[in-house]
């Protein structure tokens, strides 16, 4: 992970969002700045309760010298040189990159970037535009899995398929490391109930701990979810995880409940959230 000094950074966020109304920067996969965007031509940035953003900004990328701007390179494949069979210009397929919004007085917006789009000519385009989802969005990539306990992390070394005759010679050209995870089949040995705001936190956290024990991460976790004190009681529910994605477990169930899931990028400097006592 590339250093920074976190706050020198955030004395130049604020000091542009002070003189412009905000900063608009890209990250690259791990959530670390790479550089300042140019103030945005136009925003699409729904803010909905229940639902995964889809957002949408323009700005542009033409320099007042004719240059282009850096954020190309991140962006776009070879710098505007790859083109498709249609004559459009190929996205970077690289590292995952986020685009970052903050506000004087607003919590910190993030969206990871999915495509691109360039208006002007593949040698000097004029303006960029950029979709991708809001980072709530983790949790639709992530699973929810019926029977997290069995999710050990504990690996074997397969040479061959383990199902078919034993004297079978038919070996892998790559030897494979699989982990046993066992699905729920009953659906009440799956279940969890109670208040809907304590399900609801309860899935996704057991479901970022066994996804993290899989991948064998053990300290500064990408992701943690934090229970917030509810300001009213929240219905009654019993949710039962079929091993889809976490978003599609509990966002219906949130929606109905009333239940606010939010998702934001954390940054050295911001103050720890509650309930963690460690890096986020």
């Amino acid at each position: 992970m590339r250093q920074i000094d976190w706050a020198a950074h955030r004395a130049h966020r604020e000091q542009i969002a002070a003189d412009c109304g905000q900063w608009v920067g890209l990250t690259d996969e791990d959530g670390v700045p790479l550089l300042t965007l140019p103030q945005l031509e136009d925003m699409d940035w729904p803010e909905s309760r229940g639902s995964i953003e889809s957002v949408e900004v323009s700005l542009q990328v033409r320099t007042p010298s004719d240059g282009v701007h850096q954020v190309v390179r991140e962006l776009v494949a070879q710098q505007l040189g790859v083109v498709d069979e249609q004559a459009r210009l190929v996205p970077v397929t690289g590292p995952a990159r986020l685009l970052v919004l903050e506000r004087p007085g607003m919590p910190r917006m993030a969206m990871k970037v999915s495509h691109v789009e360039v208006e002007g000519d593949t040698h000097l385009p004029h303006s960029l535009t950029i979709h991708g989802v809001g980072v709530l969005g983790v949790l639709d990539q992530l699973p929810c899995p019926s029977n997290p306990v069995t999710w050990t992390g504990q690996f074997t070394r397969f040479t061959r398929d383990w199902v078919g005759p034993p004297d079978t010679a038919e070996l892998f050209e790559h030897p494979r490391d699989l982990a046993d995870m066992k699905l729920l089949t009953v659906a009440d040995g799956a279940s969890v109930e109670g208040d809907s705001d304590e399900v609801i936190h309860r899935l996704i956290s057991e479901s970022l701990q066994a996804v993290y024990r899989m991948a064998a991460v053990t300290e500064h976790p990408p992701y943690v979810a934090v229970r917030l004190p509810a300001l009213t009681a929240s219905p009654y529910t019993i949710l039962r995880p079929t091993d889809q994605s976490i978003w599609a477990e509990v966002g219906n169930e949130a929606l109905l409940a009333g239940v606010a899931i939010r998702a934001g990028l954390w940054w050295p400097g911001d103050p720890q959230p509650p309930g963690l006592t460690g890096p986020a």
